[in-house]
């Protein structure tokens, strides 16, 4: 009898080890639905229970909260020779009426079904999520001394109807094209046929320096 208890509670043990494994090794995207562990509708509570406290909140226009949560390790100047230049991993969510509207990630460990990331271009998306519906942004960025400094320019793609979008983007002084052939900076998934919620900061809080040596 001991013995059978004994297999019983090692196999409730090891049930509950892989569910909590696979939970937290979870990085598919899947549009209009969820990002991760992080799902749409979610409570602002439930997302805090499942992540922990932020590392960053912001209260943005017509009650919507921005939260974000940074990886533990930060990138060392090599890691960022890329020219996105972001200090670390993010995943940033954006709450409505205290329920997740949008999660965006910049990781290139998350991805669909069909193995689209960060790594991919905005091309090789829009290959797959059609209509879309292009909106361009700028973000101008100013040094501690007061200084303009480099303008990210970014493109937001977004399958409305999908419930998915993805940015990418390019740094300048003065109006240069973003590249839709390289690597995202983020992917977004959202509500279905609710348009993304542009990011007011443009990640820029999250960006190490303003690379000064691609500015034209």
């Amino acid at each position: 009898m001991a013995s059978r208890r004994k297999i019983y509670f090692f196999a409730l043990w090891l049930i509950l080890l892989l569910t909590n494994s696979l939970w937290a090794t979870d990085f598919r995207i899947i549009p209009g639905q969820r990002i991760g562990s992080i799902t749409l509708g979610m409570s602002r509570q439930e997302v805090h229970r499942t992540l922990h406290a932020p590392n960053q909140v912001c209260r943005l226009r017509n009650g919507i909260i921005q939260e974000s949560w940074l990886s533990r390790r930060k990138f060392s100047q090599a890691d960022v020779e890329s020219g996105l230049y972001w200090k670390w991993n993010f995943v940033t969510v954006y709450f409505r009426l205290n329920q997740v509207a949008q999660v965006e990630v910049n990781s290139p460990h998350f991805t669909t079904s069909s193995k689209l990331s960060t790594r991919k271009s905005a091309i090789d998306w829009a290959k797959q999520f059609k209509p879309l519906r292009s909106t361009n942004y700028r973000r101008d960025r100013y040094d501690t001394g007061g200084y303009p400094g480099a303008k990210h320019f970014m493109v937001y793609d977004d399958a409305v109807k999908r419930g998915v979008a993805w940015r990418y983007g390019v740094w300048g002084d003065l109006a240069p094209e973003p590249n839709p052939n390289g690597p995202l900076e983020v992917v977004i998934i959202h509500r279905r046929r609710q348009p993304v919620i542009l990011d007011p900061d443009g990640g820029n809080r999250f960006v190490r320096t303003s690379p000064d040596k691609h500015l034209r």
